[in-house]
């Protein structure tokens, strides 16, 4: 157990450098109707906090997301325990589409393709006491723009404490180390720490969370989610952040009121899981996702 809690607590600093931007993209459906938060709400997180995979079920995951301008994502992803040993896997796909080639003289050349592809794997352990969750997710990033290639690995250590009123996260995401670049250029890695506060209410079937996300070379984040139980087979997930005010125009108050902004509902029994979310990011953009989750 020292050695996991010394893996959360040094990793980010030896390995020096964090991830490329396109890491921080959204590849989960659930993580639209929560606005990007959620790190505790959902054991099926988007790989965010991998502690998270005590809680998950024997699983295998389907989510596909439509962003606009011809952007998508796809990924597959799934839990498993041996013991008290719980792992997992995801490997998400991210096209940002076919771009038309053109020479430095305005001349038409060959069509060209731009996309990520992340491939990790999850661990994570209950400490003795149950009171703490340990985990980490490490993998590989391929990224091609039209002939060129650039790789990195990725570590996300994370860590959760849970309280008798309150859970509490903390988790370093997406750092890690380029080992090949697109050029003379060195891309640009950013990583982000995440802390994370979740709380059931006791009088009311509703789970809220407030997450703050901070990254050296971006504006920080906070974001506020929740899950609202209908019944046992439905719920409804929504989310909203501190974007929102950078997102806000005069043209119109009801636009300013669902940019940011996302709500999601979803479906589930004992062997089947079903979601759909939409997240509003402004006046004239909006992301569409849906997924399912297979127990077994």
């Amino acid at each position: 157990m020292k050695a996991v809690f010394y893996i959360f607590t040094f990793s980010a600093f030896c390995l020096g450098q964090s991830s490329f931007l396109g890491l921080n993209t959204w590849t989960q459906s659930n993580v639209l109707g929560l606005s990007g938060g959620g790190y505790l709400l959902n054991s099926q997180n988007d790989f965010r906090n991998a502690a998270m995979l005590v809680n998950a079920k024997r699983h295998i995951q389907f989510d596909v997301i439509k962003y606009p301008a011809g952007i998508s994502s796809q990924s597959i992803a799934g839990a498993a325990q041996t013991k008290n040993h719980h792992f997992g896997f995801k490997v998400s796909r991210i096209s940002y589409g076919i771009f038309e080639g053109r020479s430095i003289d305005n001349v038409r050349t060959e069509d060209y393709f731009a996309g990520d592809i992340h491939i990790q794997g999850g661990y994570a352990v209950k400490s003795n006491s149950g009171k703490f969750d340990f985990g980490f997710n490490t993998g590989i990033l391929l990224s091609r723009l039209q002939s060129h290639y650039a790789n990195a690995i990725t570590f996300s250590p994370t860590i959760v404490y849970n309280g008798r009123l309150v859970s509490l996260g903390v988790s370093a995401q997406n750092y890690g180390r380029a080992i090949q670049h697109y050029g003379k250029a060195k891309e640009p890695m950013d990583g982000v720490l995440v802390g994370s506060i979740s709380r059931s209410m006791q009088s009311l079937p509703i789970e809220v969370e407030i997450d703050y996300l901070y990254a050296s070379k971006s504006d920080n984040t906070t974001i506020f989610s929740g899950i609202y139980t209908v019944s046992n087979e439905i719920y409804i997930r929504g989310g909203v952040s501190s974007n929102k005010l950078d997102l806000m125009t005069d043209i119109s108050f009801l636009k300013n009121a669902f940019s940011d902004f996302g709500i999601g509902i979803g479906y589930r029994t004992s062997e089947l899981n079903l979601d759909m979310n939409i997240y509003s990011y402004g006046p004239s953009g909006m992301v569409f996702s849906l997924g399912m989750a297979i127990f077994y």
